[in-house]
């Protein structure tokens, strides 16, 4: 057992790879031991008020990198050394205080010349933070893509080759026992010291159970790597133009393999070790495209990028020679940011230094939720308790154009009860922060699938309601792009509000152009087909979206049911199969909107009503829902209603409910879920 002996946090992979050799004494010779570099020391633990002190109170002029879901980095001094002070974000509701210090504290042993090392920490209520050593260097992504000056292939030959120890260490580090799965090997997470010896950032996230149990093992890791050696070769991002690298290199990698390097090698390379880029070449695809089980070990990656290792003696070449392709490689490079500044004088404006106090320093103890461009905290100003969004992309505002200028001007003018009412703002250089009336409430999406009930009429209200606020942004050319329960918010009375405008786009004023061409932005399961097929957007879009909320509120089922890995259209086609009998399921689908069989359509709203409700709601009521939500889900934008015509549905004002459809020429309907009869 390892000195420090400790049982390896549960989050830990427990993998391993059937096909991957023992160690034989010569490897043994010549591969120094990632486990003989441990030493046992613990980070230190640091107070929030000295880490937030130090950090400038998280001020955006301090922050380093913005991970998502795994939260900010942010520049500060303690101790008299600059730090890198992560605060991390979303961690799961299991942990105790001492469990979690524990896992960080075991995270903090993990020691490596090329793994980046925890020197401190901090745990206070919902407040998480990880403190590490500060490279003025910057990370690999940067000096790849950022800097001026390319990176020389020496350097970029030795950052492959150090990295894949720093990860060896972490798949190998306790000896015939379980793997260490990073699960986050990005060129943002690899930093460069002074003498560019690459560090990779810990993988503290896994460790204290931030990852997915179960679902990926170390080969995950070894695909990742092998997107990081192609970064490498080619100087290409990993996403470049919406072309994820994968996808872009493996037409060509079949004549790089064959040392035709022209077209596949960075021509800003001057000069380069040809059988060293054959190596980086052969490593990168089989970490790419060799099938997961015969996926090769990292350790047998470290030592076939050694030119002085014959590759018959570091892995079997035979077993890897033939080119197998496999799935492209997907990451979210592209992140979406609609700044939500006031140029309204009656907005009241608030400087950083208020909200800091407002809320506590943006404790996550006041943490709110977390969307795509920024998190939001509860906070109080005076007696009156407001939400606070803090932006969490600098905006480079030489980019900025007039129609940008626009959209947030006509952003911050919009006023409907059904909509989130913008209190004031805060624009202090790179610090941009929105104050936004607070709903108690919270969510539809924790309202539906919480403890609390939901009953009939309040779905009902709330659909309704929710309506008149997308129709409210539709008439202004807004289309909200992220309609979805966790952005209907619900004040004391149930009154729905329409939130999180971050990804929000302005069709331009004029009346030919219904639809604009954008960059697939949303939540999966909401997304209009037909915007994820050709990026095209329109209000019809919001439409699409707003069917399936009507569908939640209608069986009060989540997105996707995990036990049965359903997700909720699905499980809508086929309980209206059923309901209508397998062999009128395809005229059904086509004419459900125009004729139909009562008894048939009694038969559907029964299997899909919510079973908490029971027969508590009015039977016409929830069936001009279902058909309303049947006319949303069409998979062509042009044959779905408009937001005017499902309101006066929702409120019985068009009877009967099938005239939901727009024109004689939408008889025909088309879904993307439904099988092909």
């Amino acid at each position: 057992m390892a000195p420090w002996g400790m049982k390896w946090a549960d989050r830990w992979i427990k993998t391993r790879d059937p096909n991957e050799s023992s160690s034989s004494s010569q490897n043994n010779r010549i591969h120094v031991s990632a486990f003989d570099n441990y030493q046992g020391i613990g980070p230190k633990k640091y107070s929030f008020s000295e880490a937030a002190e130090a950090a400038d109170h998280f001020s955006i002029h301090n922050l380093l990198i913005d991970y998502g879901d795994f939260g900010e980095v942010y520049k500060g001094s303690l101790d008299g050394e600059i730090r890198a002070i992560r605060k991390l974000s979303n961690l799961p509701d299991v942990h105790s205080q001492a469990d979690l210090e524990r896992k960080i504290m075991a995270a903090g042993r993990l020691r490596h010349r090329n793994l980046l090392q925890l020197d401190g920490y901090c745990i206070d209520g919902a407040n998480t933070l990880l403190i590490f050593k500060y490279f003025s260097n910057g990370s690999l992504k940067y000096n790849l893509h950022g800097k001026e000056n390319i990176l020389d292939w020496k350097k970029r030959r030795n950052i492959a080759l150090d990295s894949s120890r720093g990860l060896e260490y972490l798949h190998e580090v306790v000896p015939g026992q379980s793997k260490i799965t990073h699960l986050n090997i990005k060129s943002d997470n690899i930093l460069l010291d002074d003498n560019f010896l690459p560090k990779l950032c810990s993988p503290t996230e896994n460790i204290i159970g931030k990852t997915q149990v179960g679902k990926y093992s170390y080969k995950s890791d070894i695909y990742s790597f092998g997107v990081i050696l192609l970064e490498l070769i080619t100087g290409r991002k990993a996403i470049d133009e919406g072309t994820d690298i994968v996808m872009w290199a493996n037409p060509l990698i079949e004549r790089a393999l064959n040392r035709e390097y022209a077209d596949f090698v960075d021509s800003r390379l001057q000069s380069f070790d040809h059988e060293e880029m054959y190596r980086m070449i052969f490593c990168a695809n089989i970490c790419i495209n060799q099938p997961p089980n015969s996926c090769p070990s990292m350790r047998e990656i470290h030592l076939a990028l050694q030119v002085s290792m014959p590759l018959g003696i570091a892995l079997d070449e035979k077993k890897y020679n033939k080119l197998q392709l496999r799935a492209t490689y997907k990451d979210d490079e592209s992140s979406s940011y609609i700044e939500e500044e006031n140029q309204r004088n009656n907005l009241e404006h608030y400087s950083y230094g208020e909200l800091v106090e407002a809320t506590e320093f943006f404790s996550n103890n006041r943490l709110v939720g977390e969307g795509a461009s920024g998190a939001v905290y509860r906070g109080k100003l005076g007696k009156e308790v407001v939400a606070i969004k803090k932006f969490k992309i600098i905006v480079n505002e030489e980019q900025e154009n007039l129609e940008d200028q626009f959209e947030i001007e006509v952003l911050t003018r919009i006023r409907h009860p059904n909509v989130v009412k913008l209190i004031g703002y805060c624009s202090e250089g790179s610090n941009r922060l929105l104050v936004l009336e607070y709903l108690m409430n919270k969510s539809l999406n924790s309202y539906l699938h919480g403890k609390k009930f939901l009953d009939w009429s309040s779905r009902l209200n709330i659909a309704i309601g929710s309506a008149k606020g997308i129709l409210y942004l539709h008439k202004y050319g807004i289309i909200h792009r992220d309609i979805k329960t966790d952005n209907i918010l619900l004040d004391n009375n149930l009154e729905p509000k329409i939130a999180d405008f971050s990804l929000s786009k302005f069709l331009p004023n004029t009346d030919n152009i219904s639809h604009i061409t954008s960059v697939l932005k949303g939540t999966n399961i909401y997304v209009d087909p037909e915007y994820s097929s050709i990026q095209k957007v329109s209000a019809k879009s919001d439409i699409y979206s707003f069917g399936v909320v009507l569908l939640e509120l209608i069986t009060g089922r989540k997105l996707i049911d995990q036990q049965q890995n359903l997700d909720i259209i699905t499980w809508t086609w086929r309980e209206i199969e059923q309901a209508f009998g397998n062999g009128e399921y395809r005229a059904v689908v086509n004419s459900i909107l125009q004729s139909y069989d009562e008894e048939k359509i009694k038969r559907m709203i029964v299997a899909l009503v919510d079973s908490k409700l029971g027969k508590n709601y009015d039977e016409e009521q929830m069936k001009r829902m279902v058909f309303c939500a049947i006319a949303c889900l069409n998979k062509y934008s042009k044959s779905r209603p408009r937001m005017q015509k499902i309101i006066e549905v929702l409120e019985g004002k068009i009877i009967p409910p099938q005239n939901i459809l727009d024109g004689s020429d939408n008889k025909s309907i088309k879904y993307s879920r439904f099988r092909d009869n």
